[in-house]
């Protein structure tokens, strides 16, 4: 109860301070920092306790009704509760705690970004009122299934990294979807994203993948990562017209083909078992090649002149003993062997 005495503290001290203080404030010895407007109204609020950390959320923070930002990361919070009347929050960051249920939060309509990364929430649900929520966050949980984001038709970015995930589902309805972050999970095949028509980011790395498939409807891809997976061959890329950032590292892809149509193509890792440089006449807006940890011996026959806009080429970790003579007069182009 101590630190419920000390919030209520706070709230009288920002009180206070209102008509003199500077719009910005930092209480270090009592863990807060916060933040005012025009107005002299609290807007943002961050309790992180540097000895006692909250293992509720403390019904004073009533007290700050105009709070647009709640910031209560790193405590041990237990429950999601005491957020009713916050009709201006705008974000709510509740990462690293120890919450296990996702609810009571009916009555943030104003809510954009939730943040509930690192916790003990096991299921996805309580979120249909959260219409407006633009970003939802719940990596590093103990989440298994895609389910209940029907409703968050705004939603422009989801990150469900590093859970128990074993399927891509249940994402139809999220047309207005820009990034979706679902690596380090225990995915084994691309699916479920047809209706992605918006999105520009996936993150798929460190899965069980093994196929490059079920790529097509998704045409204004801009980002597309699948590191470390099992990938064996690059394929049904053609659709990605606006791909210009593809990472396919640590993956036992031994050729470099099937990239002639990713003319915007700008940054391409692909470390494997690359034995050969070949086939990248055509990325001709290419900038950054990273070709390290490959099997590579040779490179006399890679021509540089194709690739008229690479600045760097990062070809460490091969078995590479020469390289030809004119690649040292290339000075706008850095090298690394």
């Amino acid at each position: 109860m101590i630190e419920f005495q000390t919030i209520k503290d706070l709230a009288n001290k920002l009180k206070m301070q209102m008509q003199s203080s500077p719009s910005e404030h930092h209480l270090y010895q009592q863990g807060f920092f916060y933040r005012q407007n025009a107005e002299g109204q609290i807007v943002y609020l961050k309790i992180a306790k540097p000895k006692v950390k909250l293992s509720t959320i403390p019904i004073e923070i009533k007290n700050l009704p105009y709070l647009e930002v709640l910031d209560l990361s790193w405590n041990n919070i237990t429950q999601i509760e005491n957020l009713d009347g916050f009709s201006h929050l705008k974000t709510l960051d509740l990462r690293d705690n120890k919450i296990t249920t996702i609810e009571n939060l009916n009555k943030l309509p104003q809510l954009k970004t939730l943040r509930l990364s690192k916790n003990k929430i096991s299921k996805i649900e309580n979120l249909d009122f959260l219409t407006g929520l633009r970003e939802l966050e719940l990596g590093e949980t103990l989440i298994s299934e895609i389910e209940n984001l029907d409703k968050l038709v705004n939603l422009s970015c989801l990150k469900l990294y590093q859970n128990k995930i074993t399927q891509i589902k249940n994402l139809d309805g999220l047309l207005n979807l820009r990034e979706l972050h679902l690596w380090k999970n225990e995915i084994t095949k691309i699916e479920g994203l047809d209706n992605l028509i918006s999105l520009t980011d996936l993150q798929l790395s460190s899965n069980k993948i093994t196929q490059l498939e079920n790529l097509d409807g998704l045409a204004n891809l801009q980002k597309l990562s699948f590191q470390m997976c099992k990938i064996t061959k690059i394929e049904n890329l053609d659709a990605l017209k606006k791909l210009t950032f593809l990472h396919l590292s640590q993956n036992p892809i031994s050729k470099i083909e099937n990239l002639d149509n990713l003319k915007q193509l700008e940054v391409l890792y692909l470390s494997g078992k690359i034995t050969k440089i070949e086939n990248l006449g055509k990325l001709s807006k290419l900038k950054s090649l990273d070709l390290s940890a490959n099997k590579i011996k040779d490179v006399s026959d890679f021509n540089l002149n194709q690739l008229p806009e690479l600045k760097t080429l990062n070809l460490t970790r091969n078995q590479i003993k020469a390289v030809p003579s004119e690649w040292a007069t290339l000075k706008k182009l850095n090298i690394e062997l």
